[in-house]
């Protein structure tokens, strides 16, 4: 350890790390200041505060908390992240080639505006997703018909079925094994049709429903979000679970040394995806439960592969080898991170796969063989608000200067990195990114590549992995769909089209007033999973 701390001095001293953290906004107003702290949860989610509270618009883990809040899904993941759990449908029945999905609705659900959900609420969200300009991958597209419902062809979505006011029948084009999965996620929750069906689908983004007043029926109601400060909620007394004794919610955009010190203070009950680095710090103190454990994310460079400049591999591969991984994780993680060795988090490993070992000298000579331009700069945009992010790109920067290559570094606050990233892809070569739900399993990571589209994610349009992961994801047999995947692993591992460098453990801390039914997940989002059930004493 003591080597360790004396090489972790070494690159500050190298690098000119300072003691302050990534610039961003401090709250100038205490929320609720007059409440009785025992009925308000004050907490921070560290990282980003995205404002747009519809699932079209899907892009960040905050935005995914305040979904499991204010709305619900048909079915959810218990906390092994396995086992599907009843959310509004409280029953459902698969057919053997898992390919027809009948949902029985509860009848105890309203929205928070006092109008019943129904079966209609399910077919209205699943038939817009596919008109809607989603951000996200659109899950509802298995559903059989819904290309010609897409295309506007058919006025109806051939698989999908009120049977009545409470059962919804789903058939898809195919069979999926990972369907009732790929229902529990945060882009699938459910929308009221009463509220929505007279908004177009190209306008629903800019809605007021989805800028300033969603309405659910989560176990809380949406106040009000104050820019860059905080999102308040308020406790459903109708929640069909039981109302929350929490009466208040409030969501706040920190930054990270303002988390620590109001973790500190008691002004923050729980703090979630902190800095591996102030673990020590808090761990210390008594008034906290300080954790840290393996997420569900990791840390990557990916590239616009729709650009000339980067589209050969060997450059990639190059890029890939020149990162000292094991070295960053053993030092600036403190152990605390797996590096990754040729594949993303959740796609099991195999000696077949090249794990792409730091190695300097293959790195120059596959820089070479690429004919890359070492003149040409390259730009790496990154959001400078994750966890980390202001020690890790520094560590990146040398050592690719150290093979050669003209690196930029571009730190950049949550909203101007999503667009940079997504709009103006002619404005960098490399992007850095943190999280994803990659532990999920090999499922996820196909949402990140779709060969038909240039634009979409990082730009690989490799039609064979996205056969692969399609095929795999409808064959019932374990054996045959690990070797697909395997199929699909052997691909990204060849092309890189997004390098895998680490999955760091994440590095929660909660007040101890925090009890009942309260329980971190290793998908963290899904900790709110059960928020009615949580307790705060005095």
């Amino acid at each position: 350890m003591r080597a360790n701390r004396l090489l972790l001095a070494k690159l500050v001293l190298l690098l000119g790390w300072t003691s302050s953290c990534a610039p961003g906004i401090d709250p100038g107003v205490a929320p609720d200041a007059g409440a009785d702290r025992s009925e308000s949860l004050r907490f921070a989610w560290q990282g980003d505060l995205t404002p747009m509270w519809h699932p079209s618009g899907y892009e960040t883990f905050s935005q995914a908390v305040i979904f499991f809040l204010v709305f619900n899904k048909l079915v959810r993941l218990g906390p092994e992240l396995k086992t599907i759990l009843p959310d509004l449908a409280e029953s459902w029945v698969v057919s053997p080639d898992a390919r027809v999905f009948t949902f029985r609705l509860r009848r105890d659900v309203h929205w928070h505006d006092g109008e019943p959900f129904t079966a209609r609420d399910v077919v209205f969200s699943f038939s817009r997703q596919l008109l809607e300009p989603y951000r996200y991958v659109k899950y509802a597209g298995a559903i059989a018909g819904a290309e010609s419902y897409e295309e506007g062809s058919s006025d109806r979505l051939e698989g999908l079925e009120a049977v009545d006011d409470f059962t919804v029948r789903i058939t898809l084009r195919g069979p999926d094994v990972t369907f009732l999965q790929k229902l529990a996620e945060p882009s699938m929750v459910i929308m009221p049709s009463h509220l929505l069906a007279g908004v177009e689908p190209d306008a629903v983004q800019s809605a007021a429903f989805t800028t300033t007043r969603p309405v659910g029926t989560g176990p809380f109601r949406f106040v009000k979000y104050l820019t860059d400060l905080y999102v308040e909620l308020e406790s459903n007394p109708e929640y069909f679970r039981g109302a929350p004794s929490i009466r208040k919610v409030y969501m706040k955009r920190l930054r990270p040394e303002v988390t620590v010190a109001q973790l500190e203070s008691g002004e923050l009950d729980l703090g979630m995806r902190l800095q591996l680095l102030d673990y020590d710090r808090l761990a210390e103190l008594s008034h906290l439960e300080t954790t840290t454990r393996p997420g569900i994310g990791m840390i990557s460079v990916g590239f616009p592969l729709d650009r000339p400049v980067v589209q050969d591999r060997r450059l990639r591969q190059a890029i890939y080898c020149a990162i000292d991984r094991k070295v960053v994780a053993r030092t600036l993680f403190r152990g605390r991170a797996k590096p990754m060795e040729g594949v993303p988090l959740g796609m099991e490993p195999d000696a077949r796969l090249d794990p792409y070992e730091h190695d300097l000298e293959r790195a120059k000579r596959l820089l070479r063989a690429s004919g890359f331009d070492t003149a040409t700069p390259l730009r790496l945009i990154y959001d400078q608000t994750y966890p980390s992010a202001a020690q890790i790109y520094p560590i990146i920067g040398q050592q690719l200067r150290a093979l050669g290559l003209r690196l930029e570094l571009h730190a950049m606050e949550s909203t101007a990195y999503i667009a940079r990233r997504y709009e103006q892809r002619d404005t960098y070569e490399m992007s850095g990114s943190h999280g994803g739900a990659y532990g999920l399993g090999p499922h996820v990571t196909s949402t990140y590549f779709n060969c038909s589209r240039h634009d979409w994610q990082y730009g690989y349009t490799n039609c064979d992995l996205d056969r692969y992961f399609a095929e795999a994801t409808a064959t019932v047999d374990p054996d045959r769909r690990r070797d697909l995947y395997f199929q699909a692993a052997r691909l990204l591992n060849r092309d890189l089209p997004i390098l895998p460098l680490w999955a760091p453990d994440e590095v929660h801390a909660r007040h101890r007033r925090l009890g009942g039914e309260f329980a971190l997940h290793r998908d963290a989002r899904r900790t709110f999973g059960n928020v009615e059930t949580w307790t705060l004493n005095p």
